[in-house]
């Protein structure tokens, strides 16, 4: 939640003038990293310039990481908006909209928990983002702080065990 206004940039694609842009978030510094740029969904990027253009004024206040001063995305009323009115208020309301509980069989729903969801999926894609792409595109440290946020599908396991097994067979056959 310290995104400052302008933190989406497009860019657009080498040689493929008919692609659309690749959308670019600017993280700013934050407890895991320095600040970093990673690749987004265009609809991310899309619903930030959004709100840039229907958020009200607001004076830039000084980043508590940083010192510097700073144009907040998510300001309301003069104060920013923190990670408790996300979770308490702005997640609940997107769950009641979209019919989805509040919680789930790992408990309430917040945006640690979308993160960690993000990060499994993008894992265990079909065309799935390797640990240290990831591990990238969390901004983490170590590989290690990103296991945490992963965890393989069932169906992905059992597809790698039986790719692995069908390779066996044929170096087997090759005999």
């Amino acid at each position: 939640w310290r995104f400052p206004v302008g933190c989406i940039r497009w860019q657009p694609h080498a040689g493929d003038v008919a692609a659309p842009p690749t959308c670019l978030l600017d993280v700013p510094v934050n407890k895991t990293s320095t600040a970093f740029t990673k690749p987004v969904d265009a609809v991310v990027g899309q619903s930030v310039e959004v709100w840039e253009q229907q958020r009200l004024p607001h004076p830039s206040m000084p980043d508590a990481k940083t010192g510097s001063m700073v144009d907040y995305l998510f300001v309301h009323r003069g104060r920013r908006m923190g990670l408790a009115y996300l979770n308490q208020a702005v997640i609940p309301l997107l769950c009641r909209k979209a019919g989805v509980p509040l919680k789930d069989a790992r408990g309430r729903i917040t945006s640690h928990r979308a993160r960690a969801t993000i990060a499994s999926q993008l894992f265990n894609a079909r065309e799935p983002l390797g640990l240290f792409e990831l591990q990238a595109w969390l901004g983490h440290r170590s590989a290690e702080a990103t296991r945490h946020y992963v965890t393989v599908r069932p169906t992905k396991l059992a597809g790698a065990i039986e790719r692995w097994l069908l390779r066996a067979q044929s170096a087997d056959h090759c005999r």
